[in-house]
C-alpha cells in the first residue's frame, strides 16, 4: 500500500464461503428531527451512517415552525433522515426521497419502514432523472420544494458535480415561486452559483461550519410551503 492505491491478492478457497445477507450489515440508530424520534436504518458507506449529521441537523433546525403543503423532494436522502421528519410532521405536504445509490435507497426505504411510514415514497434518481414524472400515489414536480444536504466528495477528493447539477437544473424542475434549500460546508462556493441560476437567494442559517442557503424561483405560488 502507497499514497492511496491499494495491492489486493486473493486465492480461491476450495471451500464454499457462505454469502453475507444485506441484512447482516444494516445498522440501526434514533435521530431527532422537526421534534420528532426516528428510528434510522443505514449500511456501510452511505453518508452519515449511525449518527445525525451536524449539517442535516442545521438544515432540519431551519425548517421548524413551518407548515407546508405541495411536492416537496427530499434529494440525495441517504438514509432518509430528513424525508422521514418531513412525512411524520408536515402532513399536508406529498413527500418525495431520491438518491442515485443504491444502498441509500434501501436505507431510506427501511428508515420510512421503521417509522411506520410509506417506504414506496422513496426513488433512485440520477439528480432528477427518475424523481420526475407521475407514480401512482403521489404525482411528482413540479416541486414546490426541494430541500438537500447535497453530497461532495468522491472517494477522498472534493467533488460539487451533483450539486452543481441539482442547483443548475431546479429553476426548471420548481412551480413558480417554488424554493430550493441547501445546507452546505462554509468553504463551498454555493453562493455565486445559486445567483446564477435562480438571480438571488439567501442564508437562512448558519453556524461555525455550515450555511443553509434558500433561492425561490420567481413567481407566485400556488402552494404555501412556508
Amino acid at each position: 500500500a502507497a499514497r492511496r492505491c491499494v495491492l489486493y491478492r486473493l486465492t480461491r478457497e476450495a471451500r464454499r464461503i457462505p454469502r453475507p445477507a444485506l441484512d447482516d450489515w444494516e445498522t440501526g440508530w434514533m435521530a431527532r428531527g422537526l421534534g420528532v424520534e426516528l428510528a434510522v436504518r443505514g449500511f456501510p458507506g452511505v453518508f452519515s451512517v449511525g449518527r445525525l449529521d451536524p449539517g442535516t441537523a442545521l438544515l432540519l433546525s431551519s425548517l421548524e415552525g413551518a407548515s407546508p403543503a405541495g411536492a416537496v423532494l427530499d434529494w440525495g436522502c441517504g438514509c432518509g433522515v430528513v424525508g422521514a421528519a418531513l412525512m411524520t410532521s408536515w402532513h399536508r405536504a406529498r413527500v418525495t426521497l431520491a438518491d442515485s445509490n443504491a444502498l441509500a435507497v434501501e436505507s431510506a426505504r427501511r428508515t420510512l419502514k421503521a417509522n411506520g411510514l410509506d417506504e414506496r415514497a422513496v426513488v433512485a434518481a440520477d439528480v432528477f432523472e427518475g424523481a420526475d414524472g407521475e407514480r401512482g400515489r403521489t404525482g411528482l414536480g413540479p416541486w414546490d420544494l426541494i430541500v438537500s444536504n447535497p453530497p461532495f466528495h468522491d472517494g477522498e477528493e472534493t467533488d460539487t458535480g451533483a450539486t452543481e447539477s441539482l442547483i443548475r437544473e431546479a429553476p426548471g424542475r420548481l412551480a413558480a415561486g417554488g424554493r430550493l434549500r441547501i445546507v452546505a460546508n462554509r468553504f463551498l462556493r454555493y453562493a455565486p452559483l445559486l445567483r446564477r441560476a435562480f438571480g438571488d437567494y439567501a442564508v437562512v442559517a448558519e453556524n461555525a461550519s455550515y450555511r443553509v442557503y434558500e433561492a425561490v424561483k420567481p413567481g407566485r405560488l400556488a402552494r404555501r410551503v412556508r
